[in-house]
Parts: structure tokens; C-alpha cells; sequence
């Protein structure tokens, strides 16, 4: 169990750090002197893993619904606690896939230059996430 609550804080930092990068997409075009055609690129790519992440996280929320459910019952099944449980784990597996062919697509559309400063963006956006506010 503890090493299952260690591999949801990881996906979950991880997505937390996506979310930061996102919001320094908006200015993605200007911070790597995207052309037209890559800003099309990237933004085909975002709705594409908006897509899949969306489908992952409406299944994780009914997964945790049905964990809820059986949890708080007087005598919850231990085995459908743990298929349950074993679910979850393989959803997060999805998502951090997702993010990992994501980057690997981001690879694809820029060049080496501005790839390099991306994921220098994307580091930095996770040692200070104070900095990506909105303003």
C-alpha cells in the first residue's frame, strides 16, 4: 500500500507539473519562436491529450466512487478493494504513458533548440509553480 500512495504522489506531481507547463503554453509561441505550423502542431496535440487524459480521469473518479462505496460498507470485499484499487494503479500507469508520448510528440514538432528550452521551461515551471500564475 505504501508503495501504491508513493506512485500516486509521483503521477500526481508529474501532472501537476504539466498543468504548470500549460500554463506557460499560452505564451509557448513567444518563449520558443514557434512557427505557424508548429503552433498548429502543438495545439492538435493538446486537444488529442486532453482527449485521452479526460478519459482517464473520468475513470479514475468512478473507480475511486466504487472504492468509496465498498470501503464504507460494514463488511467490504477485500478482493474487490483490491481489484479496485489494482485498477487505479493502472489508470495513473495510462496517464503518466500519456505524458510521456506527449513529450515524445513534442520532440517531434520542434526543433532540437527549442525542445532543449521547452523542457528547460517545463523544469523550471516545476521548481517554482508560484512564477506560472495567471496575472
Amino acid at each position: 500500500m505504501k508503495n501504491f500512495t508513493i506512485l500516486i504522489f509521483v503521477l500526481l506531481f508529474g501532472l501537476f507539473s504539466l498543468v504548470c507547463a500549460e500554463r506557460n503554453r499560452g505564451n509557448m509561441k513567444e518563449h520558443l519562436g514557434l512557427n505557424a505550423e508548429q503552433e498548429e502542431q502543438m495545439k492538435d496535440l493538446k486537444v488529442f491529450c486532453r482527449t485521452e487524459e479526460s478519459r482517464c480521469f473520468e475513470r479514475l473518479s468512478q473507480l475511486r466512487s466504487n472504492l468509496f462505496e465498498e470501503a464504507r460498507k460494514d463488511n467490504p470485499d477485500e478482493k474487490k478493494l483490491g481489484e479496485i484499487a489494482e485498477e487505479i494503479g493502472k489508470q495513473h500507469s495510462l496517464l503518466a504513458l500519456c505524458l510521456a508520448r506527449q513529450i515524445q510528440e513534442v520532440k517531434k514538432i520542434l526543433t532540437q533548440e527549442q525542445f532543449e528550452k521547452f523542457i528547460e521551461l517545463r523544469q523550471n515551471s516545476r521548481r517554482n509553480p508560484a512564477q506560472n500564475k495567471p496575472k
